[in-house]
């Protein structure tokens, strides 16, 4: 790896330790309170850093992937919205993380429908979700879903107990779009991300927030599929 690379990953993790602030201890909550022994769980988009610590995390649990990339090696390669994804996976899950995926696919209505049924009754399905992220992964890149909003498409498909919360305030929006400069307009975003990157580091991380905040970061949620007693 050269100095280059190195000091762009480093600065990757700045940006990644305010913007994804407070998932991983999202998913581990809710984890810990679900009822389900050596769970089967389904990650989706489960490449890179979320994968690693769901594994190290809940190393007892059966854990699979599923990405729409078969670059990235999931064991199940499929678009998550597609109208035929249940002819082609027999098995079902306990759990089902979507980690910063659902802003990424346009048929958000069917992606539920799916992995509701692709869970098992009284499953639970985590998933985090931006608000204040710009434009990324273009031209995938479809949708900002607000507070009522998830709540909405959650209960709609037959989610029940549903958990809601904001990661960050405006203030940590505003940090946060300092230092996305490291991704996005050139030379000048480059410069404002070394400005912001101090301030983050000298500041304590987004906190989580069970009350809605106008301006966050975005969104952790969790919700169980609904069953019928």
């Amino acid at each position: 790896m050269n100095l280059k690379d190195f000091l762009y990953g480093r600065a990757q993790d700045v940006l990644k330790r305010w913007s994804r602030s407070g998932v991983e201890e999202f998913i581990s909550e809710i984890l810990k309170e679900d009822k389900f022994q050596k769970r089967k769980m389904l990650v989706v988009g489960g490449y890179g850093r979320v994968m690693t610590y769901i594994k190290k995390t809940f190393p007892n649990d059966d854990i699979m992937a599923l990405d729409v990339n078969a670059d990235f090696k999931p064991d199940i390669t499929a678009d998550l919205s597609a109208s035929d994804l249940l002819e082609h996976i027999e098995m079902r899950f306990d759990v089902i993380i979507v980690v910063e995926v659902l802003e990424h696919i346009s048929n958000f209505s069917s992606a539920l429908k799916n992995m509701n049924t692709l869970l098992n009754n009284g499953g639970v399905l985590i998933g985090t979700t931006p608000w204040s992220t710009p434009l990324h992964d273009k031209p995938f890149d479809f949708y900002r879903y607000s507070y009522f909003q998830i709540q909405e498409m959650l209960l709609k498909n037959s989610f029940s107990n549903i958990k809601l919360e904001c990661r960050g305030n405006l203030l940590d929006s505003i940090i946060y779009l300092g230092l996305r400069g490291l991704k996005s307009w050139g030379i000048k975003g480059k410069l404002t991300f070394l400005i912001f990157a101090p301030i983050s580091l000298l500041m304590r991380k987004p906190k989580r927030y069970g009350e809605i905040q106008d301006s966050c970061l975005g969104y952790n949620f969790a919700a169980n599929k609904f069953q019928l007693c």
